[in-house]
């Protein structure tokens, strides 16, 4: 199975299409945003007075909300899972080690010759 032919291959154009894919949805998302807060602004202009009312409703239930019990919560349940997280991706770094130096020992037996060093990732500037 081979890929189609408008997806590059070589770690140079991988990383530009990454940036070209990562710089599009950046400036997808301002522009939401933009055209979002333009919205906001032009609703405040027309209706103050409920735009006013809102928001001091909005700023009553954030200050009824118990922010500080449901911070603690999330604290708990990532430092509960954390360790787990950090020994699976640990154990998954030595698997890849491991699975790295059996296949440069195999070419070694088999063919005399060690792997050739894995090229440095190309990053773009």
């Amino acid at each position: 199975m081979s890929l189609p032919q408008s997806i590059p291959t070589s770690p140079p154009a991988v990383m530009k299409s990454i940036d070209r894919g990562v710089t599009g949805f950046l400036q997808e998302a301002q522009d939401t945003v933009r055209r979002q807060y333009e919205e906001v602004q032009e609703s405040v202009r027309e209706s103050p007075a409920a735009s006013l009312a809102a928001a001091v409703a909005v700023g009553y239930f954030l200050h009824r909300l118990p922010l500080r019990s449901i911070i603690n919560a999330k604290l708990r349940i990532i430092s509960a899972l954390a360790p787990p997280a950090l020994f699976l991706f640990g154990a998954a770094k030595v698997y890849e080690l491991l699975k790295e130096e059996s296949e440069a020992a195999r070419l070694k037996r088999e063919y005399g010759f060690t792997a050739p060093p894995s090229p440095a990732p190309h990053y773009v500037d």
